[in-house]
Formats: C-alpha cells, sequence, structure tokens
C-alpha cells in the first residue's frame, strides 16, 4: 500500500503438470513417456481513490502462459466503483478471461472402437497414429494426426452432393470479454443489489465430429473416397468457429423482518445468443 490512496497488489504462480494415464488414455511422446506440461503467470493490480473517496479505479492484468500452446493471454480489468452515499453505490466493470484447452482437449487418443476422440495439441497431433481400423466400408486402413488435421470433412454434405472441408485448427484458449453494471443499497435492515452483465465469446472449445477420407488406398480424391464410405469417423476437440454472447440481470433484496427472521427475494434471467452451424 503506498499512502493512503494507492494500492498495488503483484504476484506469480508457477505449476507444472506430469500426465500418468499409463498409457490408456494420452498420446505419447517419442520416449513413449505422457507429456509434461509447465505453466507460468504474472499479476498485478492497482486500486486508486479520488474525490474523497467517492470514486475507486481498479485496474489489474495478467499473464498466463503453457509451454504446449504457441501463445500466451493477456487479461486487462478495468472497474468503477461510485460511492453515492455512505449506503449507496454503483459499480462499473469491464474485464477479459480465457480457458486453456485442458489436458484431455489437448491429449486425448481414445479408441471408441467406431471412432477416436483425439486432443490437437500441435506436437501430440505430429505423433498420433490410429494403428489399424476398420473404415466404413469394411476395409482396413490407419491415420495419423496430420491426415485428421488437413483431409478431414463435416459430416453434412453440401447442397450439391459435395463434402466441404472441416477446417480444423490446433487448440488454443477460448476467450470471453465481459461488461457489468450494477448499484446497491445497504442498510441496517435492508439490502438491495440489481446489476446486468454482456459476456461476448470467442474460440469456444468443444468436440467436433468429423469424417477422414483414407486416400492412401483406393481412391485418391476426398470426393471418391467419401462417396465410396472409404473415411473413418473421429471427435478432436478443437476450437468452434461460432462466436457468441451472453447477457443478463438479477437481483436481490434482502430484508431483516426480526432479530431471527430475515426475507430474501432473489431473480436471475439469462440469455445466450447462439446460432449453430447446420
Amino acid at each position: 500500500k503506498l499512502g493512503n490512496k494507492l494500492e498495488v497488489i503483484v504476484g506469480a504462480n508457477f505449476r507444472r503438470y506430469a500426465l500418468n494415464s499409463e498409457g490408456s488414455l494420452f498420446a505419447l511422446q517419442d520416449n513413449g513417456d505422457e507429456f509434461t506440461i509447465s505453466e507460468y503467470g504474472a499479476y498485478a493490480q492497482l486500486k486508486k481513490s479520488m474525490m474523497d473517496d467517492k470514486l475507486t479505479v481498479t485496474a489489474s492484468a495478467r499473464y498466463d502462459k503453457q509451454s504446449v500452446l504457441e501463445s500466451g493471454n493477456f487479461t486487462p480489468r478495468l472497474g468503477f466503483l461510485f460511492n453515492l452515499s455512505e449506503n449507496q453505490n454503483i459499480r462499473l466493470t469491464a474485464q477479459t478471461g480465457f480457458r486453456n484447452p485442458t489436458n484431455q482437449d489437448k491429449f486425448i487418443g481414445l479408441n471408441q472402437r467406431s471412432f477416436f476422440i483425439v486432443g490437437n495439441e500441435k506436437s501430440s497431433i505430429g505423433r498420433f497414429n490410429t494403428g489399424v481400423v476398420g473404415l466404413v466400408n469394411g476395409q482396413p486402413g490407419s491415420f495419423e494426426g496430420n491426415d485428421i488435421m488437413n483431409n478431414s470433412v463435416n459430416q453434412v454434405k453440401n447442397a450439391d452432393d459435395s463434402w466441404s472441408s472441416a477446417d480444423l485448427n490446433f487448440a488454443k484458449p477460448e476467450t470471453v470479454s465481459t461488461v457489468e453494471l450494477g448499484y446497491r443499497y445497504n442498510s441496517s435492515g435492508f439490502t438491495f443489489d440489481i446489476s446486468g452483465y454482456y459476456n461476448a465469446y470467442k474460440d469456444k472449445i468443444a468436440g467436433v465430429y468429423v469424417y477422414t477420407p483414407y486416400l492412401d488406398g483406393t481412391y485418391s480424391t476426398v470426393q471418391d473416397a467419401m462417396d465410396n464410405k472409404e473415411y473413418f469417423e473421429f471427435q478432436i476437440d478443437s476450437n468452434i468457429d461460432n462466436d457468441f454472447s451472453a447477457y443478463g440481470l438479477s437481483f436481490e433484496a434482502i430484508k431483516t423482518l426480526t432479530p431471527s427472521l430475515t426475507a430474501n427475494l432473489v431473480y436471475e434471467y439469462n440469455d445466450l445468443d447462439y446460432t449453430p452451424d447446420p
């Protein structure tokens, strides 16, 4: 705390994960071991009171990085607290957040017999191999990770009976940007709080089902292989292209009726603005 008006907080973290499913769930490195992941981050926050403590401004930011992901995450936050009186305030915040792909999103390699569940971290994809599997038409085939990433198609045909590329990308964090506005009244016997929010999501991580044609056999083009059912199904954890938003409103009223009895009224409304691909 610097003086009586400015507060400074700084911090850092480091974590190290060693995967150990005994080869039953996660892909393996070239040496036969499962992956080890390092994660680190740093954080700083400034808090400043102004206008005889009627206004408090909080600004913070952090940076996080995982060793197996190509880029890190910078997430700033800015908040304002306006004290209208001793028992009333208005708050306004704008912030960003992220969620890294889980270890399963990145490294899973699970054979479900009729399809494979595959993580899509770059180095894991480079080492992935199904071994011999039975294609839909009953013929044998095998697939490497890059076959899935480069040749897969969406499971729904186009109107002209062609197949469209799944356009898969390597895993990256999903992000959210949030704005919230709220009001609070607080007295000895009554409290009232109302707030609204808007969230904008990008690069949502989800399991995407695709067909991957086998191009090392009888057929050399995607269209021919797919039309003759020479393909295999995969579920690959990936970032979907559909950005979407969520918004909502909530309020809470608390009234003290007697020293031993309190009434509490809570209401929430939440909605999602999302249109998936057909």
